[in-house]
């Protein structure tokens, strides 16, 4: 598994910026770890709650994450 999660928030902080990103682990039914991305709704007015995402990559390197 890659730190690049790590490395671009120890960047931000860095440079003074007030900001962190949001990507809590989650255990899949395969036992795999994968971030979930974090998502709102849209319509705040339509009672369907957003899906869950989980992905597979690393969102800035490319390298496949869990397995």
């Amino acid at each position: 598994m890659c730190d690049c999660i790590e490395e671009v928030e120890k960047r931000l902080a860095d440079r003074g910026l007030n900001t962190k990103i949001t990507l809590p682990d989650f255990v899949l039914n395969n036992g795999a770890y994968r971030p979930k991305l974090v998502v709102e709704k849209v319509d705040k007015n339509v009672r369907k709650k957003p899906i869950d995402i989980f992905v597979s990559f690393c969102p800035f390197c490319g390298i496949e994450l869990g397995v």
